[in-house]
C-alpha cells in the first residue's frame, strides 16, 4: 500500500514514506529510513487520462526497475523465489 507515514522501529530507527512530488499529472513516492539509503522510489504519470508507473527503484535489489536493470532484477527475484520454493514447498 502506498501511504505516507513515519514509523519508529524497535531499534529507534524512523522509517518514512511520503510523496516527494504530488502534482495533478505526476506523483513520486519514496520510502526508507531517515538518514539512510532509499528503499523504494515510484513515479507515476497521468497520460491520456490513465495513471502509468513510469519509474521504479528498489534498494532491496539495488535496481532501477524501469530502465536497463529490469531483466537483471527479474532474474534475481526468480532465483530467490526458486530457492524459497525448494525450502518451503
Amino acid at each position: 500500500m502506498i501511504k505516507e507515514e513515519r514509523l519508529l522501529d524497535e531499534h529507534g530507527g524512523v522509517y518514512v514514506s511520503h510523496y516527494v512530488v504530488d502534482e495533478a499529472n505526476r506523483k513520486e513516492f519514496e520510502a526508507g529510513y531517515e538518514e539512510s539509503e532509499l528503499d523504494l522510489r515510484l513515479a507515476f504519470d497521468l497520460l491520456e487520462g490513465k495513471w502509468f508507473l513510469t519509474d521504479a527503484y528498489t534498494g532491496w535489489y539495488g535496481f532501477d526497475l524501469i530502465d536497463t536493470d529490469l531483466p537483471e532484477a527479474v532474474n534475481a527475484v526468480q532465483e530467490e523465489n526458486s530457492v524459497f520454493k525448494q525450502i518451503y514447498p
